[in-house]
C-alpha cells in the first residue's frame, strides 16, 4: 500500500493550510508518524498526481523541484 497513507497525510495537511510540500518534507513528515516508505515516496507522489488525486507543480528556475499538495475538497 502506501499511496493511501501518503494521500491521507497530504489531505490532513491541506485541511489546515494551502502550503505546498516537497517530496523530502512529505517523507520526513510520514517518518514522524511512524510510516517509512524510503525512496518509494517519489513514485507514490508521481502516481497520485498523474491520476489526479493530488496537485503537483514545479518550483524554482535554477533549483527546480516538484512540490505537492492534496486537492481542496
Amino acid at each position: 500500500m502506501g499511496q493511501i497513507e501518503v494521500y491521507n497525510f497530504l489531505k490532513n495537511k491541506r485541511a489546515y493550510s494551502d502550503d505546498w510540500f516537497s517530496a523530502s518534507e512529505i517523507k520526513e513528515g510520514l517518518k514522524e508518524i511512524g510510516e517509512d516508505y524510503g525512496n518509494r515516496i517519489y513514485n507514490m507522489l508521481y502516481k497520485l498526481s498523474v491520476f489526479g488525486f493530488i496537485e503537483a507543480k514545479g518550483q524554482g528556475l535554477w533549483k527546480h523541484k516538484k512540490v505537492f499538495r492534496a486537492k481542496k475538497s
